[in-house]
């Protein structure tokens, strides 16, 4: 787990950075086993950088993969999207945004982005067999970061390698595939 810090961080923040990820490993159930970090110039790092990465065994007694997914099957998401992308930016660029709609889609709208062109971290996209939907769907929302899960569409067989989106008004737009990074760059 490398970690950047900037010449002058103060020992405070760390302290508490140090803190949450400790907290946040002992919710998720999983070890801190490594790091390594490196003291970079003043100016050079905005402050803190920690990278993370996980390693683990997927046991599964089924086919798993692409090749899998069949018209029927629903797409589930496990939460929300774009939150996590717009917290990062409007905190970077000091932007105070007061919505009277859902923050994520309100502070979008203002600032002319695209929700689904926001950087997002923390969410499950999972394409699951009809039937084991609901329970699928179940099992995400019992644990607390999935709790907002929700089943957004299904798989249709025609036309082919094509992704339609219901709008607010009734419509459908074909979504894009995106080209170049999202929206903000966080890393």
């Amino acid at each position: 787990m490398p970690t950047l810090l900037e010449e002058g961080f103060p020992i405070s923040d760390l302290r508490r950075i140090v803190h949450s990820m400790s907290a946040a490993a002992r919710e998720a159930g999983v070890a801190i086993v490594t790091g390594d970090t490196k003291v970079l110039p003043r100016s050079k790092a905005d402050g803190v950088f920690i990278n993370t990465a996980g390693v683990g065994m997927l046991l599964a007694s089924w086919p798993m993969g692409q090749a899998q997914v069949l018209p029927g099957d629903k797409v589930l998401l496990s939460g929300p999207v774009g939150d996590h992308g717009i917290t990062v930016m409007l905190a970077r660029e000091s932007l105070e945004i007061e919505t009277e709609r859902a923050g994520v889609r309100g502070a979008c709208e203002i600032l002319g982005l695209d929700l689904l062109t926001i950087a997002n971290e923390g969410k499950l996209l999972a394409i699951v067999v009809a039937n084991k939907a609901e329970v699928a769907l179940q099992a995400m929302r019992s644990h607390s970061l999935g709790r907002e899960a929700t089943i957004i569409g299904e798989v249709r067989a025609e036309p082919p390698g094509m992704v339609f989106l219901r709008t607010d008004i009734g419509g459908t737009r074909v979504l894009d595939i995106l080209v170049g990074d999202p929206l903000p760059r966080i890393c």
